[in-house]
């Protein structure tokens, strides 16, 4: 019960004082009870004040009045002159500070002045404030509740809120705390971020009757298991004849349609497609790729991004049935009698070959074709040969009825289901014959039988020893890309020279001189001439003077010196040991440099280089 100081009157016997008594709070209503009394009394004994007046009293801002009488008279023992009983509310936090004063005035000579004090009620219980056992959590996983209640009568009511949605109830009739399972369904009101901000609204109610709310912030996170789905990744062939003939993709030959399906997770969208295959990135769905390089086992790798930047990868496997072009690895041509033996006069030709044809899993087309006709015609005879195992060819096959006057043309074709040709011509001579004389009369022919008109031909290894010497003599250089020792045509011996250049014969240096490098090191003689600069400070060792030359014409330097004469005198002293010294420097720039060789080859052709030496 807060009773405040004693208040003086204007009668120096006369006191006064104001008490403020909590008769009750109710919390629904966030008001206290309060009864508030002034009381007067004397100091002295055996005296007594009394008069007609009002007794005035100021509580929480509104000013109250009593009337005073002559009946009430103000003894040693005191008397009340004002009470009153009110509701005062409380602050919404249920705080509660009121100031409370008094004054009287008496027709008698008895007043004062407006005093009083300030009264801090007792706080009522108001609404629980919220806090969590974390501030973040994965949906999926709990997160307590604290009410932190300042009243054991209080239940709460616990809620969330998204933004500025609507209220969803977690629980009700909540007294110290609720452990909550953050729903996983929240993720679809976060479709674009991995994380949801939750309002947990708590409101506290007193025996039913709502008291007040609160609310603390929460976040949630979307569970890392939630990502986008990939449902299928679909590849197919572009041209589906290859499809239908063999049943797969093709290596150099097919391409690829590819589809991919997906799906975001809880309320997500797919933002992004990422296929890897054949060695390609592609970002588009549906893609098509481009002829696929490489054959066996290989994989789509297909990556999808959603709206919340998580990802999923999917692996699809797929083969590539091996293919290349028809290939003809040997192909010879020659005369040869019935029995397929070297004859230059035969009328056969036999023909020597080993060429193949990729299987594609043994469904490939194949053709394998002898073309030829005499060289002056312009249409061929076809020979369709089977091969001599599946899709290869490896042995020889006889053409017969060639005849001996003409030249022929030969071609071997390879061809498959992809229209892929693949040929190699050649030539057959005429029979031989030593000389022979065209009908005409007008050419001639060494070697072969005649068949150019105003032509004389040779078809014979023929040496011309006097015109080869004059122009290769011994010492002589011949070049050429081709690596055939010479002597296969000019005759004589030839000496290979190898890993040189050539230079021309002079008094520097002179013929069949060899010497040099292909690359060089420079020697510390071969640098040009330079400089390298440095900078140096010296540091100051000490402090010190020097004694100088100095002229004086005062008369107690001239005595001090031993000098009686009023002369001026010119004074001269040395400098002490510390005047007279050198500074040295020493030291270096350092190296740099690791002296290894560099190439000193011009751009060059490499060749065959053969020197004749009989």
């Amino acid at each position: 019960m807060p009773t405040s100081n004693t208040f003086d009157t204007s009668n120096v016997y006369v006191k006064y004082n104001i008490t403020v008594n909590t008769n009750s709070q109710n919390i629904n209503n966030n008001t206290s009870n309060i009864s508030v009394t002034v009381r007067f009394w004397r100091t002295n004994v055996g005296y007594e004040t009394y008069g007609s007046g009002t007794c005035w009293c100021e509580i929480n801002g509104t000013t109250y009045s009593a009337a005073v009488t002559s009946s009430q008279r103000i003894t040693n023992s005191g008397i009340n002159l004002f009470t009153r009983t009110m509701d005062i509310s409380h602050n919404s936090d249920g705080t509660k500070s009121i100031w409370v004063g008094a004054k009287i005035d008496i027709n008698s000579p008895l007043s004062s002045s407006l005093q009083g004090f300030t009264v801090n009620l007792t706080t009522i219980p108001r609404a629980s404030q919220p806090s969590l056992s974390a501030s973040s959590v994965t949906m999926g996983n709990s997160v307590t509740v604290y009410t932190n209640r300042v009243s054991s009568n209080f239940t709460h009511v616990l809620y969330y809120q998204i933004g500025s949605g609507s209220w969803n109830t977690i629980a009700t009739n909540i007294a110290t705390s609720y452990s909550w399972t953050v729903p996983t369904s929240l993720a679809s009101s976060t479709p674009n971020n991995t994380n949801l901000s939750l309002n947990m609204i708590l409101e506290t109610y007193n025996s039913g009757s709502h008291i007040g709310t609160k609310s603390v912030g929460l976040t949630t996170v979307v569970p890392s298991t939630v990502v986008p789905t990939i449902n299928s990744v679909t590849l197919t062939e572009v041209n589906q004849a290859i499809s239908s003939k063999f049943g797969g993709f093709v290596q150099s030959k097919s391409k690829i349609s590819g589809n991919v399906s997906a799906s975001g997770a809880s309320g997500s969208t797919i933002k992004s497609f990422s296929s890897k295959i054949n060695g390609q990135t592609l970002t588009t769905v549906p893609f098509a790729t481009n002829e696929l390089t490489s054959s066996g086992s290989q994989n789509a790798d297909v990556t999808v991004t959603d709206s919340r930047g998580r990802t999923a990868n999917k692996k699809e496997a797929f083969n590539v049935l091996a293919y290349s072009n028809p290939t003809i690895t040997t192909f010879t041509v020659f005369r040869a009698n019935s029995s397929g033996v070297f004859d230059d006069k035969g009328d056969n030709v036999l023909c020597s070959i080993n060429a193949s044809i990729s299987s594609v899993n043994n469904l490939n087309d194949k053709s394998f074709v002898i073309k030829y006709k005499k060289s002056a015609d312009s249409s061929y005879t076809n020979i369709n040969i089977t091969p001599t195992s599946e899709f290869f060819f490896n042995g020889t096959y006889l053409v017969p009825n060639i005849d001996i006057d003409f030249e022929y043309e030969f071609i071997l074709e390879l061809a498959d289901y992809f229209g892929v040709t693949t040929s190699e011509k050649k030539f057959i001579p005429t029979a031989f014959t030593l000389m022979d004389f065209h009908a005409s009369g007008k050419a001639m022919s060494i070697g072969k039988v005649s068949t150019s008109n105003n032509t004389f031909e040779v078809d014979i290894n023929t040496v011309f020893k006097k015109i080869v010497d004059g122009i290769y003599p011994v010492g002589s250089i011949y070049m050429s890309v081709s690596s055939v020792n010479p002597a296969a045509f000019f005759g004589g011996s030839w000496e290979q020279l190898q890993n040189r250049f050539l230079l021309g014969a002079g008094s520097s240096y002179s013929a069949g001189a060899t010497g040099g490098n292909a690359s060089i090191s420079i020697a510390t003689d071969n640098i040009p001439g330079h400089t390298h600069s440095v900078s140096i400070t010296t540091s100051n060792t000490g402090s010190h003077t020097h004694g100088l030359p100095r002229n004086n014409s005062g008369s107690a330097y001239r005595e001090a010196l031993g000098y009686t004469t009023s002369a001026t005198r010119a004074q001269t002293t040395e400098t002490d040991s510390a005047g007279g010294h050198t500074h040295s420097v020493s030291g270096n720039t350092g190296s740099s440099g690791s002296g290894t060789a560099f190439n000193i080859l011009p751009p060059y052709l490499v060749v065959y280089i053969w020197k004749r030496t009989t």
